[in-house]
């Protein structure tokens, strides 16, 4: 399998890298299969964070959605770079808008929070919806907790209870917590 590389060890400085070749479909998975393995499924050794990311990116600027997403991933927690919130934030924008569900996810966390973008909850809303959509529990409850709040949403507690009821049904231990107050 072939890494992209720029030469460093640490991707800090990886705008310096430019795609000079643009890969085929298949060539995009297989980049992205790599990294996953690497970063997932290899037990017992130290995880080489600079070779997943290469991969990852290599494959997200190819316009591999999975990719997009862990390469916010690795921005957003420090993974074979450093740490950058702006990035991340921009990485799961892309992933989003090709509709990956987690994306979509974060970018509605991001507009509730305030974090990098200006605290908008009708946004945030819109993107919980998103990915709510796709059966997201954690989508699902924050959609709940809009409608409890009436954050960017008309209060509704018929519509609070129906989203906790969804993610609830999903597992989401803290929706089945906010249940109870409807009894």
């Amino acid at each position: 399998m072939a890494i992209i590389s720029t030469g460093h060890n640490h991707y800090n400085n990886f705008k310096e890298f430019e795609v000079t070749e643009r890969i085929s479909k298949a060539e995009q998975e297989r980049q992205f299969a790599y990294a996953y393995n690497l970063a997932f499924k290899t037990k017992g050794k130290k995880k080489n964070w600079n070779n997943i990311f290469a991969s990852w990116h290599f494959a997200a600027l190819n316009g591999h959605t999975r990719s997009q997403f862990y390469v916010g991933v690795c921005f957003d927690n420090s993974y074979g770079v450093n740490k950058d919130i702006k990035k991340a934030y921009a990485w799961y924008l892309k992933a989003a808008k090709s509709g990956h569900m987690e994306s979509q996810y974060n970018i509605g966390f991001f507009y509730k929070e305030g974090e990098v973008v200006k605290k908008d909850y009708k946004k945030a809303v819109y993107w919980y919806k998103k990915a709510a959509l796709k059966n997201d529990d954690k989508a699902l409850y924050n959609l709940g907790l809009c409608y409890k709040h009436g954050d960017g949403v008309k209060q509704s507690n018929r519509w609070a209870k129906y989203y906790f009821t969804k993610a609830a049904a999903l597992g989401h231990k803290s929706a089945k917590k906010e249940l109870k107050a409807f009894r």
